[in-house]
């Protein structure tokens, strides 16, 4: 077996017993009949530059990297929650204006919406990790776009519904079929709400992409998607991922690791764990003790050359990442990895005959995406490989006329985030420019 193999075996390995561990640590949750997790203020009463009165709260969601980070900067900064329609509670942030600027001026100034969603096992956090002038979500803001941050459910800032939380079982039955046409849903219309702009600008990374198409392609979520969707900046394209090396998606698929650790009832992983180890520091650890064992890490999830990224952030990224999700949700990935398609989540055909009306799951019809979309491809990216994307690319050509641009780049996956080098964006932000609305939409 090949060296990366063996780590990502290992990797794997300490995965698994660490999420062994985690479950039976796990005191059973006790809710009674008509508790209510949803903290309590009204949805504007937002402005907070600390964790003050929602105690129970961050208590399980045990992070405020995002609040450190921003606030340490001297950005301004506001924490929202958006209830999705099936009663996950999304924590979303906002950085309203540039760094050091005051409410007074911010708030009197035209500020185009812009929205940033992380991609798989990821946070918000993902987007201000680099170097501050490396940083999509800095570099936006001090651009003058009022900067909006996506959380999706099982992630660690998103770990509870409003009756339960992430200690129910059921709480994990999802994939990132919700995400995109529930999660989604509700995030954009929060924002548009909020604003009093009819659409955003989008930024996706990953399974931040796979979202968008998938719910702008859904009939129970694409009229809205692609209302609220002005322009769609696809970082990481990864929708279809059948010719992937990451060994992260690769040796769960081989190994048909939801299946090993659903026998145990285990329905979630990389969840934060309230002993600082394993599971979700446990690639920070091997980042910290070695620059060798955190290029391993990279490149075994994501980046051929892992030498392109910032090395000197790699390790503040790592103790960031990984965010967790459910168990199911990384199956859907190996469903995508091992099929080659892009499609709904395979039950397998007597729950798939009950749930679609057929024995294979649907297939997302891109036909119906009419967001005009940019993709940046990463000629090194191991995860949503340059194959794909090409296949994908000639997919929504095909499809309609939404595909506006299509660029590749000497990057890895993770490197839209993390580069040392970032003139990807200097395109970007030429597309940016030209979508940006010179006033609200909506008065």
């Amino acid at each position: 077996m090949r060296a990366e193999g063996i780590i990502g075996l290992l990797i794997l390995a300490l995965v698994t017993t660490g999420a062994f561990f985690n479950f039976f640590k796990q005191e059973a949750p006790v809710h009674e009949e008509g508790d209510n997790f949803l903290p309590s203020f009204t949805p504007y009463e937002h402005f907070l530059k600390s964790s003050e009165g929602m105690e129970g709260l961050m208590s399980i969601e045990g992070s405020t990297q995002f609040e450190q980070f921003v606030n340490g900067l001297d950005y301004p900064l506001e924490i929202h929650y958006v209830t999705t329609a099936d009663d996950y509670i999304l924590k979303v942030y906002r950085i309203p204006g540039k760094k050091g600027e005051a409410p007074s001026s911010y708030e009197n100034r035209k500020r185009t919406p812009m929205f940033l969603q992380h991609g798989l096992l990821d946070s918000s956090d993902t987007f201000i990790l680099n170097d501050e002038d490396k940083s999509i979500g800095f570099i936006l803001a001090n651009a003058g776009y009022d900067v909006w941050f996506g959380n999706v459910r099982g992630n660690k800032y998103c770990l509870q519904k409003t009756t339960s939380d992430y200690k129910d079982k059921d709480f994990w039955n999802f994939t990132w079929n919700e995400m995109a046409n529930t999660d989604l849903p509700a995030m954009l219309s929060y924002v548009t709400d909020a604003t009093k702009y009819e659409q955003v600008l989008y930024v996706g990374h990953s399974q931040g992409t796979v979202m968008v198409w998938a719910g702008a392609s859904d009939p129970a979520s694409r009229d809205l998607v692609n209302q609220k969707i002005k322009l769609f900046i696809a970082l990481g394209p990864a929708p279809y991922i059948h010719h992937t090396s990451a060994k992260i998606v690769t040796i769960a698929s081989d190994l048909h690791l939801s299946d090993v650790l659903g026998v145990f009832g285990i329905r979630y992983i990389f969840m934060p764990s309230p002993w600082g180890l394993i599971p979700d520091k446990l690639i920070s650890i091997l980042c910290k003790l070695s620059k060798m064992l955190c290029d391993a890490g990279f490149y075994l999830i994501s980046d051929m050359d892992p030498s392109l990224l910032n090395n000197a952030r790699a390790p503040i990224f790592m103790d960031h990442f990984p965010s967790g999700t459910s168990i199911l949700n990384m199956d859907m990935w190996s469903q995508q990895a091992r099929t080659g398609k892009f499609q709904k989540y395979d039950f397998g055909s007597k729950e798939n005959e009950k749930r679609y009306g057929s024995k294979d799951p649907p297939a997302y019809d891109l036909s119906q995406v009419k967001i005009p979309t940019a993709m940046f491809v990463g000629t090194k990216d191991r995860l949503a490989d340059a194959e794909d994307c090409e296949a994908l690319r000639d997919k929504l050509e095909a499809a309609g006329k939404s595909l506006i641009s299509y660029k590749e780049y000497d990057m890895g996956h993770l490197g839209f985030l993390l580069d040392k080098n970032i003139t990807f964006w200097d395109d970007a932000m030429v597309i940016i420019e030209k979508y940006t609305p010179t006033t609200p939409s909506i008065e």
